[in-house]
């Protein structure tokens, strides 16, 4: 499945924007209440975004679905993040259906002799 291009989506690019707003707040923090494997995602999904590497969008399926996958903090940080991360989700699927459909149909192969 192609990553979609934050440049090409501003949808995408605000809930990237919101996302790495709502991590910021518990990304680091060991009394944040995040697990070692969501504080990781989010570590590197939001650090390698800041430093203008895309190479990290194929991972970001990986990070929309954090929300599904691992309990977060039922603190207001937590819940910012979760919304965050559900708009996150939303806008990943919206754009990379956008992707799929602007490829246009794939015919299948004609069969073999």
């Amino acid at each position: 499945m192609p990553a979609p291009t934050p440049d090409n989506h501003d949808t995408f690019a605000a809930a990237e924007a919101e996302l790495a707003t709502a991590a910021r707040t518990l990304v680091g923090d060991p009394t944040s209440g995040l697990s070692k494997a969501v504080n990781r995602q989010l570590y590197w999904h939001t650090a390698a975004l800041a430093a203008g590497n895309t190479t990290v969008l194929p991972a970001s399926q990986a990070t929309a679905d954090l929300a599904h996958r691992h309990s977060l903090p039922d603190t207001p940080q937590g819940q910012h993040l979760r919304a965050a991360l559900t708009t996150y989700q939303h806008a990943w699927n919206s754009a990379v259906q956008d992707d799929t459909a602007a490829a246009g149909p794939h015919d299948d192969p004609p069969p073999g002799p």
